[in-house]
């Protein structure tokens, strides 16, 4: 089930604030067909370590769905679900 966020006031406003999100967190940004498989090549972006490649099934589903969560909780929150996280890390 898909959420929209919004308004933008232009797509590459949008498309900027999707990038930057995107470097915030590790969900994948490429455009292949997903097959997983460990002798997957990866891409840039796992290289880069933006990515959590689940490509090369370098993480598990619920590793996946929980940082697909974290995004979730970002935009509903406004930012400030990473705030806090930011915080409770920064106390340890």
């Amino acid at each position: 089930l898909a959420e929209m966020y919004g308004p933008f006031p232009s797509r590459a406003a949008a498309e900027r604030y999707c990038d930057a999100v995107l470097d915030l967190f590790k969900l994948r940004r490429c455009h292949e067909d997903l097959q997983p498989y460990p002798e997957h090549p990866g891409c840039v972006y796992g290289e880069m370590k933006k990515c959590i490649e689940p490509c090369k099934q370098a993480c598990t589903h619920e590793q996946y769905a929980a940082e697909a969560a974290a995004i979730k909780a970002f935009f509903d929150t406004r930012g400030e679900s990473m705030l806090s996280q930011i915080a409770a890390d920064r106390e340890r």
